[in-house]
C-alpha cells in the first residue's frame, strides 16, 4: 500500500511540474518599453533589443497607418519604408507633432 501511494505522489508530482511549464504566462510591467504605446511589445523581445526593430517588414502603409491610429495616434502622414525595413512617417498626439516609427513586429515607437 505504501508503494502505490509513493508512486501516486510522484506522478502527481511530475504531472504538476508539466503543467507549470506549459502554461500561459501574462506580461508584465517589467516587459514594457520607453516609448512604446502599448503595455507590452507586439511580439517578445530579447533583453537587448530595443525597437524599432530591422527586419524585412511584410505590413502594408494602411495596415501601419491603421495600427499607429489604434495607438492613439491622428493624423498619420508621409509613411516610408526605409532601408531597415522600419516604416516612418509623422502624426499627432496630445496636440504635438510627432515622429513615428514602425518595426516589422508591430511595434510603435514615437521620438
Amino acid at each position: 500500500m505504501r508503494m502505490f501511494i509513493g508512486i501516486a505522489v510522484i506522478l502527481a508530482l511530475g504531472l504538476w511540474i508539466v503543467m507549470a511549464q506549459t502554461g500561459t504566462r501574462t506580461p508584465t510591467a517589467a516587459s514594457t518599453l520607453p516609448g512604446t504605446t502599448s503595455s507590452a511589445p507586439a511580439v517578445s523581445l530579447a533583453a537587448n533589443e530595443m525597437p524599432p526593430l530591422k527586419g524585412a517588414n511584410s505590413f502594408t502603409e494602411a495596415q501601419v497607418k491603421d495600427r499607429i491610429e489604434a495607438a492613439g495616434y491622428t493624423q498619420v502622414s508621409a509613411l516610408v519604408k526605409d532601408q531597415d525595413g522600419i516604416w516612418r512617417g509623422n502624426a499627432m498626439k496630445g496636440g504635438a507633432s510627432v515622429r513615428i516609427a514602425f518595426d516589422f513586429k508591430g511595434n510603435v515607437v514615437a521620438s
